[in-house]
């Protein structure tokens, strides 16, 4: 009986840190999201710069 239990524990152990990773990801995708934003709106807004000399 006590197999079982510690069984069922290890599977909530393996749970509980894949979610835990999973957390962790999400939060460090966001965070590298928000820190590049301000440069991506910028890129937005200007033209691209026209490499000139070469025809």
């Amino acid at each position: 009986m006590s197999e079982t239990q510690e069984k069922d524990r290890s599977i909530l152990y393996i749970a509980l840190t894949a979610i835990i990773a999973v957390s962790v990801i999400i939060a460090v995708k966001k965070n590298e999201n928000d820190k590049y934003a301000p440069i991506k709106e910028q890129q937005t807004k200007q033209p691209p710069a026209q490499a000139g000399g070469f025809q």
